[in-house]
């Protein structure tokens, strides 16, 4: 004998709670996306990177991966309140956890965003690059900024980590620090120089200039 039904049926003039779809964060390593972008955020072609010929693919699990940041919006008068920068720390956390092959999450922004600018600085995004006429917005050509945020050793390419260090890039350190940190670099951390012949061998290179 079949169990009775203890399903209760919502009754009629009782309303189903209402669902606001309030912000959308979307998110791929398809090889086809970032194809064009991956020299410019470590410093390979996506076929060296990737290991995969084929650039309609996702990323193996050999590295080299890069996660693109395709969209992320919150609708009118729910901005300002923390959702953007949520959606993209739970997306954050999700690379970090599950896709250990990705080396790096990025995105495009157009230049005149400010707003989403101090959103990505203020969540460690490096600025790595400026494409010119990157964007076709209302008939009108606009600039972009290519922010990166690196995850499992990840790391810019050297020409960048470089420029960054002799201060040529956006928030880049001053001479002062530069010189402090070249100097640290160069006696393995002791500003102080060396002590022994032995101290004076040059240090391994650091895995991070910037």
């Amino acid at each position: 004998k079949a169990p009775p039904n203890r399903s209760r049926s919502r009754p009629d003039d009782e309303v189903a709670p209402a669902e606001h779809l309030l912000g959308i964060i979307t998110m791929s390593t398809a090889c086809d996306l970032h194809s064009e972008d991956i020299v410019h955020i470590l410093g390979a072609e996506c076929e060296t990177l990737c290991g995969s010929s084929d650039a309609r693919a996702p990323c193996s699990a050999a590295g080299g991966c890069l996660a693109y940041i395709l969209t992320l919006g919150v609708i009118d008068g729910f901005r300002r309140r923390g959702l953007a920068s949520e959606l993209l720390r739970r997306s954050i956390i999700h690379v970090e956890r599950n896709m250990c092959h990705v080396q790096a999450v990025y995105l495009h922004v157009v230049t005149y965003n400010d707003a989403a600018i101090r959103l990505y600085e203020a969540m460690n995004f490096l600025r790595i690059g400026h494409f010119v006429s990157f964007y076709q917005l209302h008939g009108k050509p606009y600039d972009s900024f290519l922010y990166s945020l690196y995850v499992h050793n990840g790391r810019p390419p050297w020409k960048w980590r470089l420029k960054h260090l002799l201060g040529f890039g956006p928030g880049a350190t001053s001479w002062k620090d530069w010189v402090m940190s070249a100097w640290s670099s160069l006696w393995g951390g002791d500003a102080s120089g060396p002590k022994s012949p032995e101290d004076a061998l040059p240090a391994p290179a650091q895995a991070d200039m910037a």
